[in-house]
């Protein structure tokens, strides 16, 4: 995978900060759809299987980390990261 993953996303230089979070979020947006493109082959399957409805509901699962472990994401927070070199 390469640099920016092809999107050839550069740092935005504004005197707005509106204009430069409209722009990381339109980007964001951008990556998202392009995930979705991509796989859409396994994410048919999915939508014949739930119907709109539920693929609609899925998706917003997905979306809102509902799949996160707040257990395990409160561990990591207070945990001292441990980096390791491989070679």
């Amino acid at each position: 995978m390469g640099k920016h993953r092809g999107y050839h996303y550069e740092h935005l230089f504004s005197k707005k900060w509106t204009a430069i979070k409209n722009w990381h979020t339109a980007m964001r947006f951008a990556h998202l759809l392009n995930v979705l493109i991509l796989s859409r082959v396994a994410l048919w399957a999915t939508f014949i299987r739930l119907g709109l409805p539920g693929s609609i509901r899925w998706l917003h699962d997905c979306g809102a980390g509902r799949w996160l472990d707040p257990a395990h994401l409160a561990h990591l927070r207070h945990s001292r990261p441990q980096l390791r070199l491989m070679g």
